[in-house]
């Protein structure tokens, strides 16, 4: 595949995992003693899965109105870190006030080899992160600015892997397939999410090491290559990520890096037997109601190149079907062009605004929304800001203002705390003035 053009760097509430049981552990004890620095590994030890289970429902919205069920609970990993060696750090290391929010940065393709600032990690982990035993795998921690005179903290993982004849592999943000270890001729191919398991790692190693970082109020952002691990690996994480903001996105990824020059096909699975073309088709699980996502928040043009216009179209579709929270802007420029759209969009959207467990409004039917089949420059819910938000158990009240013009939109809560089932309320507010609208 062609390599995207990018320019700078930008970044359930229960995990599966098979267990190895008692029966097998001795005997991966003894295939640790007689490995090499290859490690050959079987299939069925590398189908833990980092993904939310869809048999519980403590993390999943009301199909009807959108509003959860219960508040999502923060996972907890089992740890696959074996080791994570400091290897340096200088000026741009996080500051030590408390109670900062936080950025999980994932680089484009190309990006992520000149991040030389901050604390610089190296870590290592098993089988379930990487095709061989201890792997490394470098990160940064660094302080990325701040807002309002408040410091906050970015994370940025390093995507590529260095393969054995030391040629590097982008894994897309997702992982690789390859033929299962020992090769023989029955070895098949899977697609290994080794990559999201990485994060997962990462996401709570750092919390348990950065104690000044709020574990609430925690975004995903990207761009390109790294927009599409936004959305594959982060729409699926609405416990972990309070809104995802990000640029160039594809919404459904068919194709993925391959270690040893195993080819993809439609039938391809993850070792837990989960197709591979389906789960990363996130327009079809934003079109699932029980799945909820986090807020979202991205821009392209309309002639990227590398992700499609129809796929942005479509996942305008499923977020306006299934009531979700979303802004969305767009020029009618290249892979290049396209990030200059996100100005819109931050113009009034900030992460701050965002926070694990505290609600916000979904626009829909906006009267200031472009037409995303015929509008060269156009965007949807653009504009709009909040503040004064109470809720409680028995109402949602909320202050909304827009600075691009009068508007008329149709309001709906997204709320943890208020349960009741509401009708989505239409209001009307005059340019850059504060209309209050009350649920209860």
């Amino acid at each position: 595949m062609p390599r995207p053009v990018h320019s700078s760097i930008l970044f359930s509430t229960k995990i599966k995992f098979y267990i190895i049981t008692i029966i097998l552990l001795p005997i991966l004890l003894v295939g640790f003693q007689n490995c090499g620095s290859k490690f050959e590994i079987d299939a069925s030890i590398l189908s833990q899965s980092s993904e939310i289970d869809s048999s519980d429902d403590t993390s999943r919205l009301n199909p009807n109105d959108r509003t959860p069920s219960i508040q999502p609970k923060v996972p907890v990993f089992e740890n696959h870190f074996k080791t994570v060696d400091k290897l340096g750090t200088d000026i741009y290391a996080p500051k030590s006030d408390q109670g900062q929010r936080v950025e999980m940065v994932l680089h484009p393709s190309g990006g992520g080899t000149n991040i030389t600032f901050g604390d610089w990690y190296q870590a290592t982990g098993d089988i379930t992160l990487g095709y061989k035993d201890e792997m490394p795998f470098e990160f940064h921690v660094q302080n990325s600015g701040n807002y309002g005179g408040i410091p906050f903290i970015g994370i940025r993982p390093r995507d590529y892997i260095n393969k054995e004849n030391g040629n590097m592999l982008e894994t897309w943000w997702f992982g690789y397939m390859h033929k299962t270890f020992p090769l023989t001729s029955s070895s098949k191919v899977y697609a290994f999410d080794y990559t999201e398991k990485r994060l997962d790692q990462l996401y709570q190693w750092f919390f348990k090491n950065y104690p000044q970082a709020n574990p609430k109020k925690i975004i995903l952002r990207g761009q390109s290559m790294g927009c599409w691990g936004s959305m594959t690996y982060g729409l699926r994480r609405v416990n972990q990520y309070a809104a995802i903001f990000c640029t160039l996105p594809r919404w459904r990824q068919t194709d993925m890096a391959t270690l040893d020059g195993s080819t993809i096909s439609n039938d391809m699975t993850l070792p837990n037997g989960e197709n591979f073309i389906n789960r990363m088709d996130m327009v079809s699980y934003i079109n699932n109601p029980s799945n909820e996502i986090p807020f979202v928040a991205w821009s392209i043009g309309k002639n990227d190149g590398f992700a499609t216009w129809e796929s942005q179209v479509d996942a305008v579709k499923a977020l306006r079907a299934t009531k979700r929270g979303f802004v969305f802007s767009w020029n009618n420029g290249n892979h290049s062009e396209g990030v200059d759209a996100m100005t819109a969009v931050t113009a009034t959207y900030t992460p701050e605004d965002f926070e694990l467990g505290k609600g916000y409004p979904i626009f829909m039917n906006s009267s200031l929304d472009n037409d995303v089949n015929t509008d060269l420059i156009g965007g949807i819910n653009l504009g709009f800001k909040w503040r004064n938000m109470i809720e409680t158990d028995n109402g949602f009240e909320i202050e909304i203002s827009n600075t691009l013009g009068n508007v008329s939109v149709d309001v709906l809560p997204h709320s943890h705390t208020f349960l009741k089932k509401v009708v989505q309320k239409n209001i009307y507010i005059p340019s850059g003035q504060w209309v209050k609208v009350t649920f209860n």
